[in-house]
């Protein structure tokens, strides 16, 4: 009898099945992209999209806004984009200190000139502009129908006047923008379904991001897994440079 029988004979048949059932879960537990973003399983793509992005703001000469709740706000003002342009995604800040509580997009550029009107209603002013899709990173899971109404949002706002280094900066994209960071610590339950970088195609404007970050995630199915995502994002800020960042909700009609 050799060492294996031995040892399989005293511990019996089943103990050994079942710890090489528990090494075999742990095995497969994890996403890839825990590991990093392999050059062998990279999911980088671009199809150069375009998005017309509206982000709504305070109005910095109207002080009476204020007074009003911020859920308040962020309903009348859905309200007013509706009617604007029904067609268009809206999404809801989920942090009430959000420069921007409420932010539309709508895939093409056709949308843009019905966008032009400043104010959406009295104490807000909107900027819209075109983006184009640069690159994108999928998550692992994909998205699930049945989280449709689940839908979050982590949104970065990047500005740079200097359009030499554009070339350079998206070739670079995942380590200024910290979407690798996000695409490797990302919460498993809170299923990434991807983050896009979105590049300025219209006017310079000091008020409008030269790039965009766009975190998409359905898994947030609980007020749990909400704060969840909150924190995520409050650990981030602290780590990460950017002019922007928030969380989203998309607001379904």
């Amino acid at each position: 009898m050799n060492s294996a029988q031995l040892i399989q004979r005293i511990n019996g048949p089943d103990i050994v099945r079942r710890t090489q059932t528990v090494i075999d879960t742990r095995s497969t537990a994890k996403p890839i992209r825990h590991f990093g973003i392999s050059p062998t399983i990279d999911k980088e793509e671009n199809d150069g999209s375009a998005m017309t992005f509206t982000f709504v703001s305070h109005d910095k000469f109207d002080d009476g806004i204020d007074s009003l709740p911020f859920s308040v706000q962020q309903n009348q003002l859905t309200t007013a984009l509706k009617l604007s342009y029904p067609y268009g995604t809206i999404l809801q800040s989920k942090e009430k200190s959000a420069a921007y509580p409420v932010i539309q997009f709508s895939r093409g550029a056709d949308c843009l000139e019905i966008k032009n009107d400043k104010y959406v209603i009295q104490g807000f002013a909107k900027n819209s502009c075109i983006y184009k899709e640069m690159r994108v990173l999928e998550g692992d899971t994909g998205s699930n129908p049945c989280f449709h109404q689940n839908i979050h949002y982590i949104i970065l706002g990047f500005k740079t006047t200097d359009v030499r280094y554009n070339q350079a900066l998206l070739e670079s994209w995942r380590d200024w923008t910290g979407a690798r960071h996000i695409y490797i610590n990302f919460p498993d339950q809170l299923n990434l379904i991807k983050i896009t970088l979105y590049h300025n195609q219209t006017v310079e404007d000091v008020n409008l991001f030269t790039y965009i970050v766009v975190v998409k995630c359905d898994g947030v199915t609980t007020k749990e897994k909400e704060t969840v995502l909150l924190n995520f994002v409050q650990r981030f800020r602290a780590e990460m440079t950017s002019n922007f960042i928030s969380v989203y909700q998309e607001v379904i009609t």
